[in-house]
């Protein structure tokens, strides 16, 4: 039995491939030759992409269409929600200029009835000296005779005249003081001494702290600083009469309570400071005082509202710096006012 062969031409296809399978036979080699294609036909006869293929390309096509589409939605969406923004932080700010206004109007009508009392007193005295000086010398004409009588009417007459004066003066200081606090703002910043505005300010709220404390001052030498004096008047305003409430709630009296007032330059800034021996702050909420939203006064006392604009006076208007420090016994409020910065003028 002959031997079988199986050989694969491989070179130049079928022609070859018979004319080797004779060859062999006539050397009495039984052969079967098969073709088998070359690297370049395995090449070319490659399968072509499945038409799955072109379906996952058009698919990939249309997710990303569809995300250009989302990302355009919400650009859009973006977009009208920072223009939405802009306009409730205008209206923001428009509110808190608002609320700045009302804030110092109330402090002001709240004010209103210590200052009728104080201008009261003074004018109280210039009343009755000028009744007894109309009375007197009328006791002068009906006894110009007795000489003791006459030293003593003269006597008096002088006391009631020296009484007319001091409040005459009294008045005038408390409405210039009142004029000074009240007097609306100037576009422009102005040179102001502090130190006076805070006097300004101490007679038109005595009403408020008179009864709970006495003030001591500390003012030092300081030169004229360029600010809104009427925005710090109101900053101010509200460090007193939330020392008196502190103080009133702590059941301090005018001998027992203490306001201390205290003004000077360290490095170039002006510092004043605002101290009571009142009830403290609780630790609780002193990182939150400044919160418009927060408050611990009773109904008819106001709100902690003043601080938060308080701050927001030093800090954003005047390129300060606001603090405070407490214990159970005490409070005391720092502020620091730039003297030369360029800041100081800007408006």
């Amino acid at each position: 039995m002959r031997a079988q062969f199986h050989i694969i031409a491989v070179e130049h296809g079928a022609t070859d491939a018979e004319n080797i399978e004779r060859h062999l036979a006539n050397a009495g080699l039984q052969c079967v030759v098969r073709q088998v294609k070359t690297g370049l036909d395995l090449t070319s006869t490659q399968p072509r992409p499945a038409p799955e293929d072109s379906c996952g390309d058009q698919a990939l096509r249309d997710r990303v269409a569809a995300l250009e589409e989302t990302v355009r939605i919400r650009t859009e969406s973006l977009t009208e929600a920072i223009d939405q923004l802009r306009k409730q932080t205008h209206l923001r700010q428009e509110a808190e200029v608002e609320l700045g206004l009302a804030q110092k109007l109330a402090a002001v009508g709240g004010l209103t009835a210590g200052v009728a009392h104080e201008i009261d007193t003074p004018n109280q005295h210039i009343s009755d000296s000028a009744h007894f000086l109309g009375s007197a010398f009328d006791e002068i004409v009906s006894a110009w005779n007795p000489a003791a009588d006459l030293r003593f009417l003269l006597l008096q007459a002088r006391r009631a005249i020296d009484r007319i004066v001091g409040g005459s003066e009294r008045v005038a200081t408390i409405v210039r003081a009142i004029e000074e606090f009240a007097h609306p703002d100037a576009t422009e910043r102005a040179p102001a001494n502090l130190n006076q505005a805070i006097e300004s300010t101490l007679l038109v709220a005595r009403n408020e702290y008179r009864r709970v404390a006495t003030v001591q001052l500390h003012l030092g030498e300081m030169p004229e600083i360029v600010c809104h004096v009427g925005e710090l008047n109101q900053v101010f305003l509200h460090l007193i009469v939330n020392a008196a409430h502190a103080l009133s709630d702590a059941g301090r009296d005018a001998k027992s309570g203490r306001i201390i007032i205290r003004t000077e330059l360290v490095d170039g800034w002006a510092q004043l400071q605002f101290e009571d021996n009142g009830c403290g702050i609780p630790p609780a909420i002193i990182d939150r005082i400044y919160d418009p939203f927060i408050t611990r006064k009773e109904a008819g006392r106001g709100s902690d509202r003043g601080l938060a604009i308080a701050r927001a006076i030093v800090v954003a208007k005047h390129s300060g710096r606001m603090s405070v420090d407490s214990t159970p016994d005490r409070t005391r409020f720092t502020l620091y006012l730039p003297v030369d910065s360029p800041a100081a003028g800007r408006s």
